[in-house]
């Protein structure tokens, strides 16, 4: 039970930096003088980040290619905020045997609530947290990207 708990604090841990990775880049956008952005991002629920974020590549860059490239990244992002809010918003469980999954309340119209253990848990944790390296990763590459191509000033 141990290992899935570090896993959760690791999904947890490696979803803020994401969103920081997006709120920097957001902010570079903004203004040269990052407080203005930082007032900005700092009040923005996730979705609203990814929303404000494209908008602005949109506005500031005319080169497709690397706007393509955001919009994918801002959409895997988008899908592991829902990964990770699966996570956060489930409870762990044990069935007794000594298998740990994620135990899901669900409503079936024929069944009525229906209780399940996700028995395969621990290793989506692990898949998940390898999709959010990659795409940290990948944010920190825009990064640079975006700055050679002046679109994000340097924070």
């Amino acid at each position: 039970m141990d290992d899935v708990l570090k896993k959760i604090g690791k999904v947890c841990a490696q979803f803020q930096y994401i969103e920081q990775q997006i709120s920097l880049s957001t902010m570079c956008m903004i203004n040269k003088q990052q407080k203005i952005g930082q007032a900005v991002v700092s009040v923005l629920p996730f979705s609203r980040l990814c929303d404000v974020f494209l908008a602005l590549v949109w506005t500031v860059s005319s080169n497709d290619e690397f706007n393509k490239k955001c919009e994918s990244l801002i959409k895997e992002a988008s899908e592991i905020e829902q990964l990770r809010n699966q996570i956060v918003h489930s409870s762990v469980a044990e069935d007794g045997q000594g298998n740990i999954g994620r135990f899901k309340t669900k409503v079936n119209r024929k069944r009525g609530v229906v209780f399940d253990l996700d028995s395969k848990y621990p290793e989506t944790l692990d898949d998940i947290i390898t999709k959010m390296g990659s795409l940290t990763q990948s944010l920190k590459e825009l990064q640079k990207k975006g700055q050679e191509l002046d679109i994000f000033t340097k924070p």
